[in-house]
C-alpha cells in the first residue's frame, strides 16, 4: 500500500438510525452482516486502501443517555482527496454506499441522537489560539502506510477540563514522543474524544493515549487492530464477518 495523505483520510463517527434507536441489536446486525463487509467490497476497487471499523460496546453507551457516545467509530484511508471525491461523487458504485448509510445511521441534526459525521484531519497547528470541537486533526505532518506497524484507536469520555490542557499536552507530546509515532490524529466533541495512532511495533511507551488517559475521565474502547479478510463482493452464501464489539478491525479484501 502506498503512503496516504492526510486530505484522504476520512475519520467517521456514526450514531444509529432514530429508527433503530431501541434496537441496539438489530443495528449491530446490519453493520456486521452489510455495512462493514460492503464497505470493502465495494469501495476498494474505486481505491480504498485501508479500512478500519470498531462497534462500541452497548455497555458503555446504555440507553437512555443525554450525552452519548458513537455507536460504530472508523477510519476511512483513500491516497488522497482527489481520489476519495473520485470513488464516492463519480461512480455508481460509490454514490449508492452513500446512500446505503442512511439505513443505519442517523444525519437529521434535530434528532434525539446526535447526527453521524466524518471529516478529513487538519493539521495541527501548535501556535494557532483555538481549535475546534467536533474537527479532527492530524498531530504528525507525514504519510503513513496503515497497512504497516500498528494501529489503534482510543475512545473516552471527558468532562470538558481537557480543553484547557489539550494544546500544551500535545506540544510537550509531539516534543518528546511525536517522532516514534508513524501517525497520530484527534477529534475531540464536548463529551468524548477519539485518538487513532499508528506505531512501529512495539513502541507503545511513546503512545499518545498515556497523555489522554490522564485528561479523560471514563474509557471506553482502547484496542489495536486486528487484520481480518472480507469475502469477494459475489460470494454466495456470503460469511458474516466476525466483528466483536470493542475491537478493532483491519478489514480487507
Amino acid at each position: 500500500m502506498n503512503r496516504a495523505d492526510f486530505s484522504g483520510i476520512r475519520v467517521w463517527r456514526g450514531f444509529r438510525a432514530m429508527s433503530l434507536l431501541n434496537k441496539r441489536d438489530e443495528f449491530d446486525i446490519k453493520i456486521t452482516e452489510i455495512f462493514i463487509s460492503q464497505t470493502v467490497q465495494q469501495m476498494t476497487p474505486l481505491g480504498l486502501q485501508a479500512y478500519f471499523p470498531l462497534l462500541v460496546p452497548a455497555e458503555s453507551n446504555p440507553p437512555p443517555t443525554k450525552k452519548p457516545l458513537p455507536d460504530e467509530i472508523a477510519l476511512v484511508v483513500y491516497p488522497s482527496k482527489t481520489q476519495y471525491d473520485k470513488a464516492t461523487k463519480t461512480s455508481v458504485a460509490g454514490k449508492a454506499y452513500g446512500l446505503l448509510h442512511a439505513t443505519v445511521f442517523n444525519f437529521d441534526k434535530s434528532a434525539a441522537l446526535p447526527a453521524s459525521q466524518s471529516d478529513a484531519p487538519l493539521a495541527w497547528q501548535s501556535h494557532a489560539k483555538t481549535w475546534q470541537w467536533d474537527q479532527s486533526y492530524q498531530l504528525l505532518n507525514k504519510p503513513v502506510d496503515w497497512h504497516k506497524g500498528e494501529t489503534w484507536v482510543y475512545l473516552a469520555r471527558h468532562d470538558g477540563s481537557l480543553r484547557q490542557q489539550l494544546r500544551a499536552t500535545i506540544a510537550r507530546w509531539r516534543r518528546k514522543h511525536g517522532r516514534y509515532i508513524n501517525a497520530a490524529i484527534v477529534a475531540v466533541s464536548k463529551d468524548y474524544v477519539i485518538y487513532w495512532e499508528n506505531r512501529p511495533s512495539g513502541s507503545n511507551q511513546h503512545s499518545f493515549v498515556a497523555q489522554l488517559e490522564n485528561l479523560t475521565t471514563q474509557t471506553a474502547v482502547h484496542s489495536q487492530a486486528k487484520i481480518m479478510i472480507a469475502d469477494p463482493l459475489f460470494t454466495m452464501p456470503a460469511t458474516t464477518p466476525s466483528i466483536t464489539s470493542g475491537k478493532l478491525f483491519d478489514l480487507r479484501l
